[in-house]
């Protein structure tokens, strides 16, 4: 039996944006504003990751976050151009597409971190 939906979520990219500067001046010291990692993974938690992404970019993000190496695929489809790092763990299967697409993985065991070594040097 199909579930009736009550609920919408309505996201202000204008808002993301106010809120990402909220964010960075809140954590400047000296005048030294770090870098930002936007986790836009779950497809921007609902929110479309492409959009929330593109917005993020405008904003100066350092680079992204993403689950999976598909999410970083989309992303890189879509056209962005910065860091994408994965931050699940990936298969070693999934090694050379990763890396054919500039995406950045999580290095979970020695193993993982040869096969991936190996795949850089060919």
């Amino acid at each position: 039996m199909p579930m009736p939906v009550s609920t919408w979520v309505e996201v202000d990219l204008d808002h993301l944006a106010a809120n990402l500067r909220a964010v960075r001046a809140s954590v400047t010291t000296n005048g030294h504003a770090p870098e930002i990692l936007l986790v836009v993974k779950a497809d921007g938690y609902g929110h479309g990751a492409v959009e929330i992404a593109e917005a993020g970019e405008r904003e100066g993000v350092a680079c992204f976050g993403v689950a999976t190496l598909h999410e970083g695929i989309q992303l890189r489809d879509a056209g962005s151009r910065l860091p994408i790092i994965v931050l699940s763990p990936l298969l070693p299967s999934e090694i050379d597409e990763a890396h054919a697409h500039h995406l950045d993985t999580t290095v979970c065991d020695m193993e993982f971190a040869r096969a991936l070594s190996a795949a850089a040097t060919k």
